[in-house]
């Protein structure tokens, strides 16, 4: 195959974007953003889950001190750097932010002059300092100056303590600098509301140092630097200011200077590269899966936090940005099955060692892991399954022996407080912990259940999951009665959740045993496993292929069209809702789906096209009006329109799996545990398919898709696939 390779950062850039991460834990992402075309970081900014504000604004003065006023002409982003052009009359600035490996957000300034120039920069901070152990707070302790930078502490105190150092440092000589403690003003980046009107004298500030005066220590915190640039005539004049951020005092003084010393964009670049570079190649005949490959990876790479302290020991997964800046579990469990195809699988083992290393003493798995606040919360997820697909990638037995005392822990606390009248069936215990709030399955058995008070509902996602986990303890320790407690659960689950006359699996009340009437799609998760059986197909055709319930012209609904609670538009009871699931799509649901119909299709093989149509269906979705030049991922989208949800403001939701389709049905390459690799792509009728340099168990792996032809390749070699099966679609 001759076709010309992509360049993943030009392939996704664009001028309509700003998110910028280092893959470590720094990001730059507000929803938002109110100062996009101000110069620096005054939007917030994200040291794993700590949220800084207004780190730095660059101001640019003439030759008599007097700040420029420019004009934006727009942004150019790529996953690397977010450029923008500004002009002042015939002097013109290029402004270059980055967010690096080492946790800097940086801008990287270029001015050019037609004639020479002597201008002064500005580069200001602006930071609260509030009264000791006020409940809950972010507040800057602490203000040193040294030779060529200014250190702040910003401390964060909720449940516990945390401090990160800031230091703040150009890449030319300071000239001169100031420090005040203010009273509250508007926080805006304006001349008018900084401390410079008084401050800056004969282009000069007064060296003076003044974070902890007055009678009342606490107000705005005032921080500038300032620094001097001659601008010769049709040259570019390049100055660099950076904020670096580190958990240690000694380690963060110098970092900001040692950043400004380098060329940031092209590190930013490189690390970018190095990171695609990292996982498996893949493009194809159609431009949305193409794009949307490539754009989920930045994605993930968007939001990984690497920081190696508590309580983030092991590098992770952020499921999304402002609210969602947080190891989530029902997230975790997406990531673990996404990042399992990168080279290195430290990550993806990563998602779940994390979330043990917070476990519980009684085998509880919070769902929020934070920094300093102290909320865990619970969800639901599938490790057993997600686990088991990772290893059949990587094939490391010590990952299996890591996870196997934890997560038994985790089923005997399912078995012994999360299964009312002990049946084999587990109990859901309010409408959020399966992360699908605001439906009718939970008014099934507490007419008030959206007010967030506590319910007992036997949930057939909840079952599925500590199913596959027993299947997963069974493959690690067969000696054990886990296969037993499996299939217990699938007896139970066939005889109390499958409906004989609606014909689906459903919820059941523990009361009672009596299955719920609401159609939600979580009712076709079975078909992902082996809980279903052939005598279930039914389900599928009857109701989830049918377009007045789940097959909607965007599926599929996260309820069904006939729900009595169903609504299209984002509202619950009228209200417009942040988290609706009584009627939108959310791409969680459409991945769990995707399985459940792939899982159908070894049943039923006339549903293999409907599941590539599907998995088609699910990712065109995610673009704005269609356009293949710009992805997204939203919370949630209209069934009918696919309009995304917004007025959240937050994309590069990571709260599903996207990746892993692509490869596994698109692509066809799935690995199985025992060592074997299956090649069996849907039939998605793509003129053509490549993926290169996927890795299963230390083996490199292509395959080339031309039509009805194909061939797979083994470190290089054609080769027939050793064991398990080989199949296409004409």
């Amino acid at each position: 195959m001759d076709r010309p390779r992509i360049d993943p950062l030009e392939y996704l850039r664009r001028a309509d974007k700003w998110y910028l991460g280092g893959g470590k834990g720094a990001m730059y992402a507000p929803e938002f953003p109110k100062w996009l075309n101000a110069p620096g970081f005054w939007d917030e900014c994200y040291y794993a889950d700590l949220r800084l504000e207004r780190l730095f604004h660059i101001f640019v003065c003439d030759e008599d001190g007097r700040p420029l006023e420019w004009v934006c002409h727009g942004h150019d982003w790529r996953p690397d750097r977010l450029v923008t052009r500004r002009t002042c009359g015939d002097l013109e600035m290029t402004e270059t932010r980055v967010v690096t490996e080492n946790h800097s957000f940086c801008s990287a300034l270029s001015l050019f002059s037609p004639i020479a120039r002597k201008l002064h920069i500005l580069a200001w901070s602006l930071q609260e300092k509030k009264r000791p152990n006020e409940e809950p707070y972010t507040s800057i302790n602490h203000v040193s100056v040294g030779d060529q930078y200014i250190c702040f502490a910003h401390h964060a105190h909720h449940h516990r303590d945390i401090d990160l150092y800031v230091s703040l440092a150009g890449s030319a000589p300071r000239n001169s600098y100031t420090i005040n403690l203010a009273e509250p003003c508007d926080p805006a980046p304006y001349w008018q509301t900084s401390i410079f009107i008084e401050k800056w004298k004969s282009c000069l500030l007064p060296n003076d140092e003044k974070w902890d005066a007055g009678w009342n220590p606490t107000g705005q915190v005032h921080i500038a630097q300032h620094y001097s640039l001659e601008v010769q005539p049709n040259e570019p004049c390049r100055f660099t200011f950076a904020a670096a951020i580190n958990t240690t005092r000694e380690k963060a003084r110098p970092a900001a200077r040692d950043v400004v010393s380098q060329d940031v964009a092209a590190q930013s670049e490189r690390a970018w590269r190095e990171y695609f570079d990292s996982v498996p190649y893949f493009d194809c005949s159609d431009e949305h899966i193409t794009r949307y490959y490539w754009y989920r990876w930045y994605g993930l790479r968007l939001l990984t936090v690497d920081v190696q302290h508590p309580p983030f020991p092991c590098p992770c997964v952020f499921e999304g940005i402002g609210a969602f800046r947080e190891h989530i579990s029902y997230s975790a469990q997406c990531h673990i099955r996404e990042t399992s195809w990168m080279h290195d699988s430290s990550l993806a083992e990563g998602c779940l060692l994390g979330e043990l290393a917070c476990q519980h003493e009684n085998g509880f798995i919070p769902g929020h892991i934070y920094s300093v606040r102290d909320r865990p919360g619970f969800y639901h997820a599938d490790w057993g399954r997600n686990a088991m697909d990772l290893y059949a990638i990587t094939g490391r037995k010590e990952f299996l022996e890591q996870i196997y005392h934890p997560l038994s822990k985790y089923a005997a606390y399912f078995e012994r407080g999360r299964d009312m009248g002990g049946i084999g069936l587990y109990d859901v215990l309010n409408q959020g912990e399966t992360g699908q709030e605001y439906m009718s399955r939970y008014l099934f058995v507490d007419d008030k259940a959206d007010e967030w008070g506590r319910i007992c509902l036997k949930g057939v996602d909840a079952t599925l999951y500590i199913y596959e986990l027993f299947k997963a303890l069974a493959a690690i320790a067969p000696d054990e009665n886990w296969q037993q407690k499996a299939e217990r659960t699938k007896r139970a689950v066939r005889e109390y959740m499958w409906d004989p006359v609606l014909e689906m699996f459903c919820d059941v009340d523990p009361k009672t045993l009596r299955r719920s009437p609401f159609k939600s799609a979580l009712c076709f998760y079975p078909f992902s496993s082996d809980l279903a059986a052939s005598e279930h197909i039914v389900s599928i055709q009857k109701h989830l292929l049918n377009p007045d319930e789940f097959w909607t012209p965007y599926p599929v609904p996260a309820a069904s069209v006939d729900d009595p609670y169903f609504n299209a538009q984002a509202e619950w009871k009228g209200k417009r809702t942040n988290c609706p699931w009584n009627g939108r799509v959310w791409p969680m649901t459409n991945s769990h789906i995707a399985e459940a119909l792939v899982g159908a299709a070894r049943h039923d093989a006339t549903l293999r096209r409907p599941a590539a149509d599907f998995i088609r269906k699910f990712i065109h979705m995610m673009f704005y009006d269609g356009d293949p030049k710009k992805p997204n991922c939203f919370e949630h989208y209209n069934p009918f329109t696919g309009q995304a949800c917004e007025y959240r403001g937050v994309d590069d939701y990571q709260h599903s799996w996207v990746v892993d389709l692509i490869i596994r049905h698109v692509a066809g390459l799935q690995p199985q545990t025992d060592g074997g690799l299956s090649i069996d792509p849907l039939p998605f009728d793509l003129d053509w398919v490549r993926l290169e340099n996927a890795r299963i168990r230390g083996q490199r792996i292509d395959v080339q898709i031309e039509g009805s032809e194909w061939c797979v390749y083994a470190d290089g070699h054609p080769t027939a696939i050793q064991s398990g099966t080989i199949r296409g679609d004409s």
